[in-house]
């Protein structure tokens, strides 16, 4: 375990070295730790400073059936649209370990707080959440 969280420190690492896939009209990845400059543009042309990848997907790395995951997923749609934000459907994938991967939402003008309090509401591990210098950052929950 990695000191001052719950999180075994190899489950840390491969949430480092995932590939979050937004997809859309033009799609493009995001890694924890790298500038994009994808999305520096989809904030440029949106007005916005922040956004976050969240998933519904296997409450704290518990892997759950399909339907399941998808209904979660369905469930953070909705969340998200009652409270006004806006989205587009992506995809955490680990570049080289079996973990399936998890449908996601990257959530346009979310503060950081807000990301947080939804992902948690989700039984989430971690989420990515990156500010106006469009860097993702690996926010640990637990």
């Amino acid at each position: 375990m990695n000191s001052g969280t719950q999180i075994a420190e190899e489950t840390i690492q491969a949430y480092r070295d995932t590939e979050y896939r937004v997809h859309g009209d033009v799609p493009f990845m995001l890694r924890v730790g790298c500038v994009s400059q994808d999305l520096l543009k989809h904030y440029k042309r949106q007005k916005l400073q922040s956004c976050a990848f969240i998933t519904a997907y296997n409450p704290f790395s518990i892997p759950l059936g399909e339907a399941e995951n998808v209904l979660r997923d369905h469930n953070l749609l909705l969340l998200l649209s009652a409270r006004g934000y806006r989205s587009v459907v992506g995809v955490g994938q680990h570049p080289s370990n079996d973990w399936p991967g998890e449908q996601s939402r990257l959530v346009w003008g979310i503060s950081r707080g807000h990301a947080i309090e939804i992902a948690r509401e989700f039984q989430q591990n971690a989420l990515i959440w990156a500010a106006e210098d469009a860097v993702p950052e690996l926010i640990l929950l637990r």
